[in-house]
Protein backbone atom coordinates (compact mmCIF):
# COMPACT_ATOMS: atom_id res chain seq x y z
CA UNK A 1 0.00 0.00 0.00
CA UNK A 2 1.58 3.60 -1.12
CA UNK A 3 1.69 6.28 1.85
CA UNK A 4 1.37 9.93 0.45
CA UNK A 5 1.33 12.95 1.98
CA UNK A 6 -2.02 14.90 2.89
CA UNK A 7 -2.30 18.50 4.18
CA UNK A 8 -5.43 18.30 6.30
CA UNK A 9 -7.21 21.65 6.95
CA UNK A 10 -8.36 22.13 10.35
CA UNK A 11 -9.26 24.62 12.95
CA UNK A 12 -8.02 27.10 10.86
CA UNK A 13 -4.89 25.67 10.30
CA UNK A 14 -3.36 23.35 8.29
CA UNK A 15 -1.75 20.20 9.02
CA UNK A 16 1.46 18.07 7.34
CA UNK A 17 0.07 13.81 7.40
CA UNK A 18 1.12 10.60 5.89
CA UNK A 19 -1.67 8.61 5.04
CA UNK A 20 -2.74 5.42 3.13
CA UNK A 21 -6.15 3.61 2.31
CA UNK A 22 -8.89 4.05 0.86
CA UNK A 23 -11.02 6.82 1.70
CA UNK A 24 -14.50 5.51 3.41
CA UNK A 25 -12.37 2.75 5.35
CA UNK A 26 -12.75 3.12 9.06
CA UNK A 27 -9.93 5.61 9.71
CA UNK A 28 -7.21 4.82 12.23
CA UNK A 29 -5.28 8.18 13.46
CA UNK A 30 -2.09 7.93 14.61
CA UNK A 31 -0.36 10.54 16.74
CA UNK A 32 3.44 10.60 17.21
CA UNK A 33 5.52 11.34 20.24
CA UNK A 34 8.31 14.48 20.59
CA UNK A 35 10.89 15.59 19.57
CA UNK A 36 9.65 13.10 15.73
CA UNK A 37 6.99 14.35 14.34
CA UNK A 38 4.44 11.80 12.07
CA UNK A 39 7.51 10.29 10.35
CA UNK A 40 7.76 8.20 13.66
CA UNK A 41 4.91 6.11 12.02
CA UNK A 42 6.04 5.11 9.25
CA UNK A 43 6.92 1.58 9.22
CA UNK A 44 3.61 0.71 10.55
CA UNK A 45 0.96 2.82 8.06
CA UNK A 46 1.36 0.92 5.09
CA UNK A 47 0.63 -2.74 6.70
CA UNK A 48 -2.28 -1.38 8.65
CA UNK A 49 -3.65 0.38 5.62
CA UNK A 50 -3.42 -3.08 4.03
CA UNK A 51 -6.24 -4.35 6.86
CA UNK A 52 -8.44 -2.44 5.47
CA UNK A 53 -8.13 1.33 7.55
CA UNK A 54 -8.15 4.50 6.01
CA UNK A 55 -4.53 5.53 8.17
CA UNK A 56 -4.09 8.97 8.92
CA UNK A 57 -0.64 9.99 10.68
CA UNK A 58 -1.24 14.01 11.20
CA UNK A 59 2.37 16.59 12.63
CA UNK A 60 0.53 17.56 16.21
CA UNK A 61 -0.05 21.33 16.50
CA UNK A 62 3.53 23.23 16.87
CA UNK A 63 5.17 20.30 14.77
CA UNK A 64 4.73 22.00 11.49
CA UNK A 65 4.03 25.18 9.95
CA UNK A 66 0.72 25.54 9.13
CA UNK A 67 -0.32 24.55 12.61
CA UNK A 68 1.68 26.29 14.76
CA UNK A 69 -0.11 28.61 17.23
CA UNK A 70 1.48 31.22 20.02
CA UNK A 71 1.30 31.12 24.14
CA UNK A 72 1.46 28.12 26.28
CA UNK A 73 -2.30 28.35 26.53
CA UNK A 74 -2.65 27.30 23.08
CA UNK A 75 -1.07 23.50 24.07
CA UNK A 76 -3.49 22.28 26.80
CA UNK A 77 -4.05 18.95 26.17
CA UNK A 78 -7.43 19.66 24.66
CA UNK A 79 -6.46 21.67 22.07
CA UNK A 80 -4.59 18.71 20.66
CA UNK A 81 -7.33 16.45 21.23
CA UNK A 82 -10.11 19.10 19.70
CA UNK A 83 -7.44 19.26 16.59
CA UNK A 84 -7.66 15.40 16.59
CA UNK A 85 -11.16 15.58 16.40
CA UNK A 86 -11.62 17.92 13.86
CA UNK A 87 -9.08 16.41 11.63
CA UNK A 88 -11.54 13.17 11.94
CA UNK A 89 -14.22 15.09 10.37
CA UNK A 90 -12.05 16.91 7.74
CA UNK A 91 -11.50 13.72 6.34
CA UNK A 92 -14.71 12.32 6.44
CA UNK A 93 -15.65 11.25 9.71
CA UNK A 94 -17.54 13.97 11.02
CA UNK A 95 -19.43 12.75 14.69
CA UNK A 96 -18.63 9.50 13.62
CA UNK A 97 -15.76 7.12 15.84
CA UNK A 98 -12.71 5.91 14.61
CA UNK A 99 -9.62 3.53 16.07
CA UNK A 100 -6.93 5.75 17.67
CA UNK A 101 -3.09 4.90 18.46
CA UNK A 102 -0.52 7.29 20.25
CA UNK A 103 2.61 6.95 21.75
CA UNK A 104 4.75 9.37 24.09
CA UNK A 105 2.89 12.52 24.56
CA UNK A 106 0.64 11.29 21.40
CA UNK A 107 -0.48 8.57 24.41
CA UNK A 108 -0.98 11.51 26.61
CA UNK A 109 -3.26 12.87 24.13
CA UNK A 110 -4.88 9.53 23.17
CA UNK A 111 -6.05 8.94 26.54
CA UNK A 112 -7.47 12.63 26.97
CA UNK A 113 -9.85 11.68 24.21
CA UNK A 114 -10.75 8.04 25.10
CA UNK A 115 -11.70 9.87 28.98
CA UNK A 116 -13.59 12.73 27.50
CA UNK A 117 -14.57 11.95 24.11
CA UNK A 118 -15.05 8.25 24.36
CA UNK A 119 -18.39 8.29 22.02
CA UNK A 120 -15.50 9.13 19.02
CA UNK A 121 -13.12 6.54 20.12
CA UNK A 122 -13.76 2.72 18.84
CA UNK A 123 -10.49 1.47 19.99
CA UNK A 124 -6.84 2.32 21.65
CA UNK A 125 -3.31 1.59 21.94
CA UNK A 126 -1.11 3.94 23.91
CA UNK A 127 2.63 3.12 24.13
CA UNK A 128 4.69 3.89 26.94
CA UNK A 129 3.35 7.03 28.86
CA UNK A 130 0.03 5.39 31.10
CA UNK A 131 -3.23 7.04 31.83
CA UNK A 132 -3.09 10.29 33.37
CA UNK A 133 -4.85 8.59 36.42
CA UNK A 134 -2.35 5.90 36.96
CA UNK A 135 0.72 8.60 36.68
CA UNK A 136 -1.25 10.57 39.48
CA UNK A 137 -1.80 7.66 41.89
CA UNK A 138 1.92 7.21 42.05
CA UNK A 139 2.91 10.73 42.16
CA UNK A 140 4.49 10.54 45.31
CA UNK A 141 3.22 7.33 46.43
CA UNK A 142 6.15 5.82 47.06
CA UNK A 143 9.29 6.87 48.54
CA UNK A 144 11.82 8.88 46.63
CA UNK A 145 14.17 7.08 44.62
CA UNK A 146 15.34 5.88 41.68
CA UNK A 147 11.78 3.79 40.35
CA UNK A 148 9.53 6.51 41.64
CA UNK A 149 7.35 8.33 39.38
CA UNK A 150 8.56 11.42 40.34
CA UNK A 151 12.19 11.23 40.11
CA UNK A 152 11.39 9.45 36.60
CA UNK A 153 9.91 12.74 35.21
CA UNK A 154 12.67 14.87 36.36
CA UNK A 155 13.45 16.25 33.16
CA UNK A 156 9.88 17.70 32.20
CA UNK A 157 11.06 20.58 34.44
CA UNK A 158 14.16 21.22 32.24
CA UNK A 159 11.84 20.44 29.32
CA UNK A 160 9.74 23.09 30.34
CA UNK A 161 12.51 26.04 30.84
CA UNK A 162 12.29 29.01 28.05
CA UNK A 163 15.32 29.01 26.23
CA UNK A 164 16.50 25.55 26.91
CA UNK A 165 14.59 23.95 23.96
CA UNK A 166 17.59 23.28 21.69
CA UNK A 167 19.69 21.67 24.45
CA UNK A 168 16.40 19.48 25.16
CA UNK A 169 16.30 18.40 21.53
CA UNK A 170 19.29 17.79 20.91
CA UNK A 171 19.44 15.61 24.02
CA UNK A 172 16.28 13.85 23.46
CA UNK A 173 17.51 13.04 19.89
CA UNK A 174 20.90 11.49 21.32
CA UNK A 175 18.93 9.51 23.57
CA UNK A 176 16.82 7.86 20.90
CA UNK A 177 19.57 5.41 19.49
CA UNK A 178 18.28 4.64 16.44
CA UNK A 179 19.88 5.12 12.90
CA UNK A 180 20.40 8.56 11.14
CA UNK A 181 18.30 7.49 8.26
CA UNK A 182 15.48 7.13 11.15
CA UNK A 183 16.09 10.49 12.44
CA UNK A 184 16.80 12.91 10.22
CA UNK A 185 13.81 13.87 9.26
CA UNK A 186 13.18 15.26 12.66
CA UNK A 187 16.06 17.25 12.74
CA UNK A 188 15.05 18.80 9.27
CA UNK A 189 11.18 19.58 10.48
CA UNK A 190 11.95 20.46 13.71
CA UNK A 191 15.90 21.97 13.59
CA UNK A 192 14.18 25.34 14.12
CA UNK A 193 14.00 27.75 17.13
CA UNK A 194 10.23 28.90 16.56
CA UNK A 195 9.67 25.51 16.05
CA UNK A 196 11.36 24.03 18.99
CA UNK A 197 9.95 26.73 20.83
CA UNK A 198 5.99 25.34 19.74
CA UNK A 199 6.95 21.90 20.24
CA UNK A 200 8.40 22.41 24.02
CA UNK A 201 5.14 24.59 25.08
CA UNK A 202 3.80 21.06 25.82
CA UNK A 203 5.51 20.59 28.50
CA UNK A 204 5.39 24.25 29.60
CA UNK A 205 1.33 23.82 29.68
CA UNK A 206 1.35 20.55 31.30
CA UNK A 207 0.63 22.43 34.85
CA UNK A 208 -2.44 23.62 32.94
CA UNK A 209 -3.93 20.05 32.73
CA UNK A 210 -2.25 17.67 34.53
CA UNK A 211 -4.39 17.43 37.69
CA UNK A 212 -7.87 17.91 35.86
CA UNK A 213 -10.01 14.34 36.09
CA UNK A 214 -9.82 11.90 33.38
CA UNK A 215 -12.12 9.17 33.12
CA UNK A 216 -11.05 5.38 32.41
CA UNK A 217 -10.71 4.25 28.86
CA UNK A 218 -13.88 2.17 28.28
CA UNK A 219 -13.09 1.01 24.86
CA UNK A 220 -10.69 -2.25 24.01
CA UNK A 221 -7.32 -1.20 24.66
CA UNK A 222 -3.95 -2.35 24.20
CA UNK A 223 -0.96 -0.62 26.09
CA UNK A 224 2.83 -1.32 25.31
CA UNK A 225 5.62 -0.78 27.81
CA UNK A 226 9.07 -0.29 26.18
CA UNK A 227 11.10 -1.09 29.14
CA UNK A 228 14.21 0.85 28.16
CA UNK A 229 13.13 4.44 28.25
CA UNK A 230 12.90 4.33 31.74
CA UNK A 231 11.34 7.37 32.34
CA UNK A 232 7.79 5.55 33.79
CA UNK A 233 7.98 3.52 37.10
CA UNK A 234 6.72 0.19 36.91
CA UNK A 235 4.30 0.91 39.64
CA UNK A 236 2.55 2.88 37.19
CA UNK A 237 2.25 0.21 34.57
CA UNK A 238 0.56 -1.60 37.07
CA UNK A 239 -1.79 0.93 38.27
CA UNK A 240 -2.63 1.80 34.74
CA UNK A 241 -5.07 -1.88 34.90
CA UNK A 242 -7.05 0.22 37.05
CA UNK A 243 -8.21 2.96 34.42
CA UNK A 244 -9.18 0.77 31.19
CA UNK A 245 -12.78 -0.36 31.84
CA UNK A 246 -12.98 -2.00 28.36
CA UNK A 247 -10.91 -4.93 27.48
CA UNK A 248 -7.28 -4.15 28.47
CA UNK A 249 -4.21 -6.03 27.50
CA UNK A 250 -0.05 -5.10 28.89
CA UNK A 251 2.67 -5.60 26.66
CA UNK A 252 6.20 -5.55 27.87
CA UNK A 253 8.83 -5.09 25.00
CA UNK A 254 12.15 -4.80 27.20
CA UNK A 255 14.97 -3.44 26.43
CA UNK A 256 13.70 -1.54 23.44
CA UNK A 257 14.03 2.32 23.86
CA UNK A 258 11.93 4.97 22.60
CA UNK A 259 10.64 5.57 19.94
CA UNK A 260 9.67 1.46 19.92
CA UNK A 261 7.57 1.74 16.52
CA UNK A 262 11.51 2.86 14.66
CA UNK A 263 13.54 0.99 17.52
CA UNK A 264 11.41 -2.90 16.94
CA UNK A 265 8.82 -1.93 13.67
CA UNK A 266 8.42 -5.67 13.03
CA UNK A 267 7.29 -6.22 16.98
CA UNK A 268 5.57 -3.14 17.42
CA UNK A 269 3.58 -3.22 14.03
CA UNK A 270 2.89 -7.34 14.77
CA UNK A 271 1.31 -5.91 17.94
CA UNK A 272 -0.70 -3.16 16.41
CA UNK A 273 -2.02 -5.47 13.70
CA UNK A 274 -3.43 -8.55 16.33
CA UNK A 275 -5.10 -5.88 18.23
CA UNK A 276 -6.51 -4.47 15.32
CA UNK A 277 -8.02 -7.80 14.04
CA UNK A 278 -8.52 -8.66 17.76
CA UNK A 279 -11.09 -5.73 17.87
CA UNK A 280 -12.35 -3.90 15.36
CA UNK A 281 -14.68 -6.38 14.20
CA UNK A 282 -16.46 -6.60 17.75
CA UNK A 283 -15.76 -2.61 17.92
CA UNK A 284 -17.80 -1.94 14.62
CA UNK A 285 -20.30 -4.71 14.48
CA UNK A 286 -21.57 -3.94 17.56
CA UNK A 287 -25.32 -3.68 17.89
CA UNK A 288 -27.17 -0.27 18.55
CA UNK A 289 -28.04 -0.06 22.24
CA UNK A 290 -31.60 0.99 23.08
CA UNK A 291 -32.77 3.62 24.68
CA UNK A 292 -32.87 2.60 27.82
CA UNK A 293 -29.55 0.82 27.82
CA UNK A 294 -27.84 3.71 26.16
CA UNK A 295 -29.35 5.72 29.37
CA UNK A 296 -28.32 3.20 31.49
CA UNK A 297 -24.43 3.34 30.33
CA UNK A 298 -24.19 7.00 30.39
CA UNK A 299 -25.34 6.92 34.28
CA UNK A 300 -22.71 4.18 34.60
CA UNK A 301 -19.71 6.28 33.19
CA UNK A 302 -21.04 9.46 34.75
CA UNK A 303 -20.81 7.67 38.11
CA UNK A 304 -17.58 6.67 37.72
CA UNK A 305 -16.21 9.87 36.03
CA UNK A 306 -18.05 11.99 39.53
CA UNK A 307 -15.94 9.16 41.66
CA UNK A 308 -12.73 9.67 39.82
CA UNK A 309 -13.23 13.22 39.83
CA UNK A 310 -14.05 13.55 43.64
CA UNK A 311 -10.96 11.67 44.12
CA UNK A 312 -8.71 14.03 41.63
CA UNK A 313 -9.99 16.79 43.90
CA UNK A 314 -8.66 15.64 46.70
CA UNK A 315 -5.04 14.83 45.38
CA UNK A 316 -5.11 18.32 43.85
CA UNK A 317 -5.49 19.91 47.36
CA UNK A 318 -3.27 17.61 48.77
CA UNK A 319 -0.41 18.95 46.30
CA UNK A 320 -1.54 22.28 47.33
CA UNK A 321 -1.83 22.19 51.01
CA UNK A 322 1.88 20.80 50.82
CA UNK A 323 3.20 23.74 48.72
CA UNK A 324 1.33 26.50 50.94
CA UNK A 325 3.32 24.65 54.01
CA UNK A 326 6.47 25.10 52.12
CA UNK A 327 6.03 28.47 51.06
CA UNK A 328 3.87 30.01 53.92
CA UNK A 329 7.42 31.24 55.76
CA UNK A 330 8.86 33.11 52.90
CA UNK A 331 5.31 35.41 52.85
CA UNK A 332 6.56 38.18 55.35
CA UNK A 333 9.72 38.31 53.10
CA UNK A 334 8.65 38.07 49.87
CA UNK A 335 5.04 39.59 50.00
CA UNK A 336 3.23 37.50 47.55
CA UNK A 337 3.73 33.95 46.38
CA UNK A 338 1.77 32.19 43.47
CA UNK A 339 1.37 28.34 44.26
CA UNK A 340 2.67 26.72 41.18
CA UNK A 341 -0.08 23.57 41.75
CA UNK A 342 -2.21 24.50 38.71
CA UNK A 343 -6.10 25.08 39.32
CA UNK A 344 -8.28 23.62 36.41
CA UNK A 345 -11.24 25.61 37.91
CA UNK A 346 -12.69 28.74 40.19
CA UNK A 347 -14.93 25.33 42.43
CA UNK A 348 -10.89 23.51 42.59
CA UNK A 349 -9.14 26.90 43.99
CA UNK A 350 -12.16 27.35 46.06
CA UNK A 351 -11.84 23.74 47.62
CA UNK A 352 -8.05 24.11 47.78
CA UNK A 353 -8.01 27.62 49.38
CA UNK A 354 -10.26 26.01 52.20
CA UNK A 355 -8.19 23.16 52.59
CA UNK A 356 -5.02 25.05 52.93
CA UNK A 357 -6.48 27.89 55.31
CA UNK A 358 -7.57 24.50 57.50
CA UNK A 359 -3.85 23.11 57.43
CA UNK A 360 -2.28 26.75 57.95
CA UNK A 361 -4.58 26.90 61.42
CA UNK A 362 -7.20 29.77 60.26
CA UNK A 363 -7.35 31.26 63.32
CA UNK A 364 -3.54 31.43 64.26
CA UNK A 365 -2.78 32.63 61.17
CA UNK A 366 -5.14 34.75 60.31
CA UNK A 367 -3.35 38.36 60.79
CA UNK A 368 -0.35 37.52 59.31
CA UNK A 369 -1.50 34.98 55.83
CA UNK A 370 -4.21 34.87 53.88
CA UNK A 371 -5.02 32.97 50.79
CA UNK A 372 -6.23 34.53 47.98
CA UNK A 373 -8.00 33.07 44.56
CA UNK A 374 -7.12 35.71 41.60
CA UNK A 375 -8.21 35.32 37.45
CA UNK A 376 -4.54 34.35 36.44
CA UNK A 377 -5.52 36.37 32.83
CA UNK A 378 -7.15 39.68 34.65
CA UNK A 379 -4.85 39.65 37.83
CA UNK A 380 -8.27 40.53 39.67
CA UNK A 381 -9.62 38.30 42.62
CA UNK A 382 -12.15 36.21 41.63
CA UNK A 383 -15.37 36.60 42.71
CA UNK A 384 -15.99 32.54 44.13
CA UNK A 385 -19.67 32.75 43.98
CA UNK A 386 -18.89 32.63 40.29
CA UNK A 387 -18.78 28.67 40.20
CA UNK A 388 -17.34 25.74 38.08
CA UNK A 389 -15.67 26.83 35.16
CA UNK A 390 -13.50 29.84 35.47
CA UNK A 391 -9.71 29.35 33.56
CA UNK A 392 -6.25 30.38 34.26
CA UNK A 393 -7.01 30.69 38.22
CA UNK A 394 -4.24 30.47 40.46
CA UNK A 395 -4.01 30.51 44.02
CA UNK A 396 -1.28 33.07 46.18
CA UNK A 397 -0.40 33.43 49.93
CA UNK A 398 0.00 37.46 50.72
CA UNK A 399 0.06 39.37 53.98
CA UNK A 400 -3.59 40.58 54.95
CA UNK A 401 -3.51 43.96 54.21
CA UNK A 402 -3.64 46.23 57.25
CA UNK A 403 -6.89 47.73 58.24
CA UNK A 404 -6.92 51.60 57.55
Amino acid sequence: MAVSELQINARGMTFDALCAGAEGDPLLILLHGLPRNRWEWHHQIAPMADLGFRVVAPDLRGFCAGARPHGVEAYHVDEYAQDVLAIADAVGFAGKPFHLMGTSIGASMAWWLAGRYAERVATLVCINIPHPGALAEQRGAAMPGADDQATKFSYISEAAKEGNERHMFESMLGAQGVSAEESEPYRTALDDDDALVAVFNYYRALRLWNREPLAAASMPTLFIWPTGSQNVAGSSIEANANWVTGPYRLEVIKDVHQPALQAAPDVMTSLLIEHLRTHVASADEKPALSKSERKKARRKQRSASERTGAQAMVDLADAAVEEAMALVGRVAVEGELVLETAMPSLDAATYCRKRINEALGFDEWLDEVEVWVWDAHTHQRTVLSDGGKASGVEIRLGQRPEPH
